[in-house]
């Protein structure tokens, strides 16, 4: 049932032209921050406890807002509808409330989890708006086109910066581009042909991010060759060996194992091999992380450090954890960084966050998994995550990657066949519905 008759009702133009400038402006960090108290740690203002008001969320409220009438008045019916489904879908629904209860009670910051919450809420609105509006063909079309305008413009601006070797300013400031050179304290570097040069950041606060982005992006999301091409030598830019092995082996898995093979239990060997590797990495961790070596603060050394900070403080969190977005509390108080930042995995940071809860949560989400793993290009973005959040923590801590996956989604789901009576029913709403 579809409930956003406010939007149907408008010129579809301009719906068009709505949703072209919000997923546009994703990527971009065109927005204000606000420091509360708990976010200056040894005086210091850490990004990752800020509330911000970004461009996106201006665009994103002016979608969200007309449709709220619609689902007050329709509320009754919703709530009647997720009780007619089957025992199991209802049970998951209620365990989800639980452990989003649990986690704020317990919360080491109330305030910022339920900000993370709110972004959560921001993610998941952006995949049910985009799958409420009429004329979905129309929809996925424009969806595209700005998703693939957006990474024009992030290649342009990363090429330029490479070659400048700082920041380019002008117009790019006011989408978020920030200020700097390769002089500039903690900016991040390498050495090409004898000489330091920057790895660059287009609009992210960070290279690895800018190439999780544009990797996961290159693997799910048909784009011309050309362009494709572009996107693979930013990544070789960015200096980011995590993103780059990482769309390697999904297109080496892709090509040369038969996708039948991937949709019937290859994600399953994937999921326990990242468990395996994570274990390892932990092992590692902790027998031959630095103490005290504040010059070897970035690299595979610091990150080693991070994973032996947090592993040390796992005895003493919370069994419900420190709350969704808390991580950086977890190494908060460590003197091995100039700035506090999270550990440098995502399983451990979901584990900071939520404690024992981490195992119902995967409980929750395996079906869901396995699902999209079956559709075409699914599994591409499952195994790039997967791969890429052993070394990196963006997919959870910055609002451009985790606002990235809805629109993926989309794009996965829209895009299956389901006029085929033999693929009726294949798409991952509609069978997840049937739970």
């Amino acid at each position: 049932m579809r409930i956003v008759n406010s939007l149907s009702k408008r010129k579809s133009e301009f719906v068009s032209v709505v949703i072209f400038f919000l997923i546009l402006l994703i990527p971009t960090q065109l927005r204000y921050h606000f420091w509360p108290d708990y976010s200056i740690i040894q005086g210091i203002k850490v990004d990752y406890l800020s509330v911000h008001i970004s461009l996106f969320d201006v665009v994103w409220l002016a979608m969200i807002l007309p449709v709220i009438p619609d689902l007050i008045r329709n509320l009754p019916d919703i709530i009647g509808n997720l009780y007619k489904k089957s025992p199991g879908s209802r049970v998951k629904h209620g365990m989800t409330l639980i452990i989003i209860t649990l986690n704020l009670l317990f919360s080491q910051l109330p305030l910022n989890s339920l900000y993370k919450y709110f972004q959560l809420f921001q993610a998941v609105s952006l995949y049910w708006l985009l799958t409420q509006l009429p004329n979905q063909k129309k929809v996925l079309g424009v969806v595209k086109k700005a998703f693939l305008v957006g990474l024009c413009l992030m290649s342009l601006l990363a090429v330029w910066q490479f070659i400048k070797n700082g920041s380019v300013g002008g117009l790019w400031y006011f989408f978020g581009e920030r200020t700097f050179s390769v002089t500039t304290p903690g900016i991040s570097t390498f050495v090409l042909w004898g000489r330091e040069h920057i790895r660059p950041y287009a609009f992210f606060s960070h290279p690895n991010s800018l190439a999780g982005y544009l990797g996961v992006s290159l693997l799910v999301v048909p784009m011309p060759v050309v362009l494709w091409v572009v996107v693979l030598v930013v990544i070789l830019m960015t200096n980011s060996w995590n993103a780059l092995i990482a769309v390697v082996i999904v297109l080496i898995l892709k090509r040369s194992l038969p996708w039948r093979m991937a949709r019937r239990g290859l994600m399953k060997l994937v999921v326990w091999g990242f468990v395996l590797f994570n274990l390892v990495f932990y092992l590692l961790s902790w027998i031959s992380a630095p103490d005290v070596l504040i010059s070897a603060q970035r690299g595979l050394a610091g990150r080693l450090f991070l994973t032996k900070e947090v592993l040390t403080q796992i005895v003493s969190l919370l069994p419900f954890g420190l709350g969704a977005g808390n991580e950086i509390l977890a190494t908060a108080q460590s003197n091995f960084f100039w700035t506090p930042q999270p550990v440098h995995n995502l399983l451990l940071i979901l584990f900071a966050d939520f404690g024992f809860l981490i195992f119902v949560i995967c409980y929750l989400v395996h079906r869901w998994m396995d699902l999209l793993s079956k559709q075409k290009g699914g599994f591409e973005l499952l195994l790039f995550v997967l791969l890429t959040g052993i070394f990196d923590h963006y997919w959870w801590t910055l609002p451009q990657n985790l606002l990235l996956i809805p629109v993926l989604l989309y794009i996965i789901n829209a895009s299956s066949p389901v006029s085929s009576p033999r693929r009726r029913g294949s798409r991952l709403d509609s069978r997840l519905d049937r739970e």
